[in-house]
């Protein structure tokens, strides 16, 4: 059994709130359990106060560490070991779907409510783990905050949901944000549910559902897609495919940092940037199986086998399917220069001549061409000018 407890100022606030829906036949079922325990029954104070005034002065007042500590050992001597303290706080980091997978492998977590300007830092620095925030705004006191987070990683708990694939299909389980629903009538105030979904035809209706969920985040929340850890996680692939190759791992770094910096000054928008750092990560990937294969990597060749070396990487990692058909077009475009269509080509395209230009020794009358040619916006002409003297 998954066990919480809640340090607070107002159980009968927690339990209300804890004991309906989910949360509430989970714990009948036996799966979680929760308690509040309530701070103020542990101070020393004849009158039951738990605050007071700030050293140093200040609006407002402070809860006092000892009865917050005396509570945590309570707790930690009826659980029977240390375990994770959260603490509610707007200075915390911001609560999300992996913290929320992340927290339902533990047996027993502790929550800490603040109320008034805070909690004493000594006691914190004592008993807290995690300072955690559900978002970027002031609450009155973590109560809400610990009801959040206590229904989201209980959905992740094998038993609490009914279906266990909604678990996995709802909003964030892989950055994107779930797909439209419908349901009985097939017609409603002229509206029809959409002809794909009555068909019956699974594959079919899978495949319109990611893509809805894509279009969906991009519409509503395009900075999932550039903070996911997945880029990360591809550099590391590809230095791993690159393993022992020095000049390319280094190549690839220098034209990823280029690119997304341009975009950066170029204000381009959050997904068409993912894509382009996507690509400039793979975009000579075409270069090992080139070499193998005909014992040169000419851009022509790299353009060849790039974008199906690419797509296996971009699979492995679970990119979705709009991404990784841009990315194969990219990749299998870099080194054609007519015709560039997309600032996300056209950025490409200036980042890796400006690493090319210094890589192949290129003369100051070749740069002056490339610059004249092919540099296209402001960003990336600015930084030629700098970087080359043109």
């Amino acid at each position: 059994m998954k066990n919480y407890y809640i340090m607070t100022l107002f159980p009968d606030m927690i339990m209300s709130g804890l004991k309906t829906s989910i949360t509430g036949r989970a714990k009948k079922n036996g799966i979680i359990n929760f308690e509040a325990v309530n701070i103020r029954d542990f101070t020393n104070d004849k009158h039951g106060h738990v605050d007071d005034y700030p050293y140093g002065g200040g609006a407002g007042m402070v809860m006092q560490p000892q009865p917050v500590y005396d509570c945590y050992k309570y707790i930690e001597n009826k659980i029977g070991k240390r375990t994770r303290v959260v603490y509610l706080t707007p200075q915390g980091k911001v609560f999300n779907q992996q913290m929320a997978k992340e927290l339902a492998h533990e047996d027993d977590i502790v929550f800490l409510c603040g109320h008034y300007e805070g909690i004493d830092e000594r006691v914190l620095e004592m008993i807290v783990t995690d300072y955690v925030s559900i978002g970027d705004y002031v609450l009155t006191g973590g109560e809400l905050p610990a009801m959040v987070m206590i229904d989201s990683i209980s959905r992740m708990v094998k038993g609490v949901l009914s279906n266990e694939v909604s678990a996995q299909d709802e909003s964030f389980s892989d950055n994107l944000l779930e797909y439209p629903q419908y349901t009985r009538p097939e017609e409603f105030m002229g509206s029809m549910v959409p002809e794909v979904l009555l068909s019956g035809h699974h594959a079919n209706i899978e495949k319109w559902r990611h893509n809805l969920a894509v279009a969906r985040t991009v519409e509503r929340r395009p900075d999932l897609f550039s903070d996911n850890g997945k880029t990360d996680k591809l550099i590391e692939c590809v230095i791993e495919y690159f393993e022992g190759d020095v000049k390319r791992i280094q190549h690839m770094i220098k034209v990823y940092s280029l690119a997304s910096h341009i975009a950066k000054m170029e204000k381009v928008d959050e997904r068409t940037r993912y894509i382009l750092e996507t690509a400039a990560i793979v975009h000579d990937i075409g270069i090992k199986i080139s070499e193998e294969k005909h014992g040169n990597c000419s851009g022509k060749l790299q353009e060849r086998y790039g974008p199906r070396e690419a797509q296996k990487l971009l699979l492995k990692l679970c990119y979705d399917e709009e991404l990784i058909e841009r990315v194969k077009y990219l990749v299998g475009h870099h080194h054609t220069y007519e015709d560039i269509t997309g600032i996300d080509y056209q950025i490409l395209v200036e980042a890796d001549f400006l690493v090319n230009m210094h890589e192949e020794d290129m003369t100051e009358e070749q740069i002056k061409k490339v610059y004249s040619t092919i540099f296209r916006t402001d960003s990336g002409m600015k930084m030629c000018e700098q970087i080359y003297s043109v």
